[in-house]
């Protein structure tokens, strides 16, 4: 409906309603108002932000600014007290060929590093066998029953986990949208399988993905690190982002695929997100595993609770 006091509404916020705006369209060229779409939902739904005293007593809720994140805007606030998040890790891709095998058989960590940095390549392919092992997986009883409850997939724009995401969750058993979100990319800089192509060559090969998210045209955030490796705070940071995007989202049913360094990350010793058991057992290729998302303690930095869903 058309706003009648749009010069006082917060954009989160309608004053005339007394409701959460859900999304907002401003440049209906038929209406010389706002038009806004309003939820009933009550302020003690989770919410990833808490208010201030003055962001109360002046009716104003908190309203992203980011330009790139304009799902975010139109669906600032969870409608449910938990998402359901499918994490799906890779199939073997060209960097990992020898490195996964020596990691199962109880490998250092610098053992295993050194073994990806041998077989490095830029933006390492998935394997035949990678490829056999996405297939078999979308034929298994898991994903099949995920596939057409999902209401987005989410991969990070790195080739292997996009590749992988549409061999699992093809797009006439998933329908949903498909978006490419860089913080959820693996671990940044010393290793090129970790640096993505140019945006516009992303959206050329992969013409169903949404590359909205992706903020430059050039990897920026692989060039940023350069010889080094990023480090785990950095990239936890990166995963916490990851987690109050997919809150922030108006879907869900959402899978995740992504890459077992940050889910790593994602699910051990964080201190915004704690996982309860399983969670975050190491991810094998191509594993997929469903868990419940949710808001644990809310403020300007929310917490978030992670468990396991029954397979």
């Amino acid at each position: 409906q058309p706003c009648p006091v749009p010069a006082v509404c917060s954009p989160g916020y309608c004053v005339f309603s007394g409701m959460n705006v859900v999304s907002q369209f401003k440049l209906a060229p038929f209406l010389s108002q706002p038009v806004v779409v309003l939820s009933n939902l009550t302020r003690s739904r989770p919410t990833p932000f808490k208010l201030s005293q003055a962001q109360r007593s002046g009716r104003v809720i908190p309203h992203t600014s980011n330009t790139q994140s304009l799902e975010m805007e139109q669906s600032t606030y969870a409608t449910t007290p938990f998402k359901t998040i499918h994490f799906l890790r890779h199939g073997q891709a060209q960097h990992n060929i020898n490195a996964e095998r020596m990691k199962k058989e109880g490998c250092s960590h610098d053992a295993f590093l050194k073994a990806m940095q041998t077989d490095d390549q830029f933006d390492a392919a998935l394997t035949a066998l990678g490829v056999e092992q996405a297939r078999v997986a979308s034929t298994t009883a898991a994903p099949q029953r995920v596939a057409p409850t999902l209401n987005l997939v989410v991969a990070s724009p790195l080739s292997r986990a996009i590749d992988t995401a549409d061999l699992v969750f093809p797009a006439h058993a998933a329908t949903c949208s498909r978006v490419c979100l860089e913080p959820i990319r693996e671990i940044n800089g010393w290793l090129v399988n970790a640096k993505r192509m140019r945006r516009s060559e992303l959206a050329a090969k992969y013409p169903a993905w949404e590359f909205s998210q992706l903020s430059t045209e050039e990897d920026e955030q692989w060039a940023a690190h350069g010889d080094i490796l990023e480090s785990h705070e950095s990239t936890q940071a990166r995963a916490y982002e990851t987690v109050q995007w997919l809150w922030a989202r108006p879907e869900q049913n959402i899978a995740l695929v992504g890459h077992g360094g940050i889910f790593g990350l994602l699910t051990n010793d964080h201190a915004h997100i704690k996982s309860e058991p399983g969670v975050g057992a190491r991810f094998e290729n191509c594993e997929l595993r469903s868990c419940k998302l949710y808001l644990t303690e809310d403020g300007p930095e929310p917490r978030f609770g992670l468990s396991m869903l029954e397979a």
